[in-house]
């Protein structure tokens, strides 16, 4: 068993990197890394694809920070992704940089982030803090990622995944409601033109 301790920045990333980069942390003598946490793990470089493995177990404390680089947007969108073998514990924060200049979309099964392969892991363990170009909002109690019309929250799938899951936002709801009133002010508008156009 190895220990790994990180306070700082570890960058597996480089911007300018032709493609996806995978780091692996994983012991020279075998056995598995307990990786202690409290600084920052970027992968962020404006790539999608990078991957970084934990050959044991991840333990976030204090400022604990995971940042990766994520296209919000649909089923099958790609992002970055940090694979634990043994367990998570303690908190890491995900910072999530958007790489899609556009809207996101409806994506209920959700964006892989964090994976624990024949592992442990909880809900609790991975929370969101705000990345280089998202600034959380507060949708009912929960810290989310907003995206045009959609907003990305963080879930743990029954197969030990973290996920940023898309669903849809207030606005998306309104949509009905404005349509309708459009639809009525439309009527009420041809109905007095209908009125003038028989007077004359």
């Amino acid at each position: 068993t190895a220990t790994l301790t990180n306070a700082g920045t570890i960058r597996t990333a480089l911007v300018g990197a032709g493609g996806p980069v995978v780091t692996s942390f994983v012991p020279n003598t075998g056995g598995v890394l307990t990786w202690a946490n409290s600084g920052t793990l970027t992968m962020e470089n404006n790539v999608t694809g990078d991957a970084v493995l934990v050959g044991g177990t991840l333990n976030g404390s204090g400022a604990s920070t995971t940042r990766i680089d994520t296209f919000l947007g649909g089923p099958g969108s790609a992002s970055d992704l940090l694979r634990v073998t043994t367990a998570t514990g303690g908190v890491t924060a995900l910072a999530v940089n958007n790489t899609n200049a556009g809207f996101g979309a409806y994506n209920p099964d959700g964006i892989p982030v964090v994976s624990v392969n024949g592992g442990t892991t909880a809900a609790s363990n991975i929370v969101l803090t705000n990345g280089t170009n998202t600034t959380l909002t507060t949708v009912s109690g929960r810290q989310v990622i907003p995206a045009g019309w959609f907003f990305y929250d963080v879930a743990l799938r029954p197969d030990n995944v973290h996920v940023l899951s898309g669903l849809p936002g207030q606005e998306v709801w309104q949509l009905p409601r404005v349509n309708t009133a459009a639809q009525a002010v439309w009527h009420d508008t041809m109905h007095t033109w209908l009125e003038r156009q028989a007077d004359l």
